[in-house]
């Protein structure tokens, strides 16, 4: 892996760049995918490709589902891989994240096109926080 280390988004191309990342690689490592899918609370919304993308993931500038992965077992990141830290990260660029019901019917048919009718199945939705680009 070239580049080892986490650095946060610093700017709305930064956090656009990493959530079509996301979006892009998720057959690389589709178990990884559906457990940030089935796992996440703070979501990043495309209004214009009408795709999301998990907070901490997009969180990061230069994420790959490979430092992702490699972050989550612990060879990386440290103190820094926290999805607090990147929420706010996120938020300082694009504003507070919020409750919206129209983006969790979209966030449903968007895990359901990647993951099938049960990609969501057991999830409690109220959990559920949005920002869009």
């Amino acid at each position: 892996m070239a580049d080892v280390t986490l650095e946060l988004v610093g700017n709305f191309h930064d956090i656009q760049q990493s959530l079509d990342t996301f979006n892009m690689s998720f057959a690389e490592n589709p178990d990884l995918g559906q457990s940030l899918i089935r796992t996440t609370s703070f979501w990043v919304y495309d209004p214009i490709s009408k795709r999301f993308g998990p907070s901490k993931f997009v969180g990061f500038k230069n994420m790959t589902m490979e430092k992702y992965q490699s972050a989550r077992d612990g060879y990386l990141g440290g103190n820094l891989f926290n999805g607090h830290i990147t929420r706010k990260a996120i938020e300082s660029i694009l504003g507070a994240y919020t409750e919206n019901a129209h983006l969790s019917v979209e966030l449903t048919n968007w895990a359901v096109s990647l993951l099938g009718p049960d990609a969501l199945a057991g999830i409690d939705e109220s959990k559920w926080k949005f920002v869009s680009l």
